[in-house]
């Protein structure tokens, strides 16, 4: 019985595309993991909305080197569950205190400002890869360092390609409110009041 034509390159270009086919693989599927990056920003005046970028400060504080800090920590707010821990060193040990979390109620404490390390803490992301990074306020101007002065900031976790609208940022007694894309944290600081422990 003789093929037509038609049906031997029909045959023809499907078995080609099988042994094509039978050498390809499959390639791994990879979940993009976020790149998370801190912005900060600093509004010297209690009672005022407006902030500006923390890095633009020229030096910290000096003051905070012979007294305590007082801080207070408002529960963060936006998309991300993240959590916040004040590091105190004692005796070359470093100990941890969770000061606050999403959505939790304000906490005020105070701390001990080092003259080189200032104040440490760390934000703990809960993501599909869990993420800790660093933060450090400091009266000494360094890279990567935050001024430390007194008044309100406001710590923004967010993307490294969307930095955080401060213009659109809306700041009350109870926090952070509006519709602030990024997931922020507010920050107050002031010298602690005479006789405070400091823990």
């Amino acid at each position: 019985m003789l093929m037509k034509r038609r049906d031997f390159l029909r045959l023809s270009a499907a078995a080609g595309l099988a042994a094509v086919t039978r050498g390809l693989r499959a390639l791994p599927w990879s979940r993009r993991e976020p790149d998370f990056q801190l912005s900060v920003a600093h509004a010297a005046e209690w009672e005022s909305g407006v902030f500006a970028d923390a890095h633009a400060l020229i030096g910290g504080d000096p003051a905070f080197l012979s007294r305590d800090a007082e801080v207070r920590v408002y529960g963060s707010s936006g998309p991300l569950s993240v959590e916040f821990d004040a590091l105190y060193s004692v005796d070359g040990n470093v100990l941890r205190f969770h000061a606050s979390g999403s959505r939790s109620v304000p906490v005020r404490f105070t701390m001990p400002v080092d003259a080189v390390d200032g104040l440490r803490f760390e934000l703990r992301v809960s993501a599909a890869k869990p993420v800790t990074i660093p933060l450090r306020f400091s009266v000494n101007s360094a890279a990567g360092v935050v001024p430390l002065r007194r008044g309100r900031y406001v710590v923004a976790l967010h993307e490294r390609a969307s930095p955080p609208d401060w213009s659109a940022l809306e700041v009350t007694e109870g926090g952070i409110a509006g519709e602030f894309a990024a997931s922020a944290l507010l920050l107050e600081f002031d010298y602690a009041q005479d006789g405070s422990t400091g823990r």
